[in-house]
């Protein structure tokens, strides 16, 4: 026998949900990250939203609301712990998903991030191996008193 093979199939174990919010102070001019993997915090650079378990993760789900009245390009980056990879931008239109006029921006259906792997359903997700953190940033500072509204959902193995 040349091996034994052993499958394991991955089964989920729990959904979580999450969510936060970019504000004019959290935009991409820096390469580090301040605070607590999963906590958002005010220092330039990218602000993290969701770190896998354990067992790894898929986010299913990445939604962007705005109240923005300028259109907002944000970038979507991986954190393994030392780096960030950026995986690409979004255009999030002004007042996306406020208004009734504007849907708001699912992320991983876009065009702007390409070769993401896909369900069973054939609709894009983004699989993070154990403690890899999604992050977010603005490329621009949001005008003053204004947010995006991030809301996302994670299928834990």
């Amino acid at each position: 026998m040349a091996g034994v093979k052993t499958n394991t199939l991955p089964i989920t174990q729990n959904i979580k949900t999450f969510q936060g919010q970019l504000t004019a102070a959290q935009t991409n001019v820096g390469a580090t990250m301040a605070g607590s993997p999963g906590t958002l915090n005010a220092a330039a650079g990218p602000s993290g939203f969701y770190t896998a378990g354990n067992n790894d993760a898929v986010i299913k789900s990445l939604l962007i609301a705005s109240d923005d009245t300028s259109a907002r390009v944000v970038n979507v980056y991986i954190y393994n712990g030392t780096n960030f990879a950026c995986l690409g931008g979004v255009n999030v239109p002004i007042t996306a998903g406020l208004t009734g006029a504007i849907a708001n921006v699912d992320v991983l259906g876009t065009s702007f991030l390409l070769g993401l792997e896909l369900d069973q359903a054939g609709k894009p997700v983004l699989p993070l191996t154990s403690g890899n953190q999604l992050c977010l940033a603005s490329q621009t500072t949001l005008t003053a008193a204004k947010t995006l509204s991030v809301f996302g959902v994670a299928e834990e193995f």
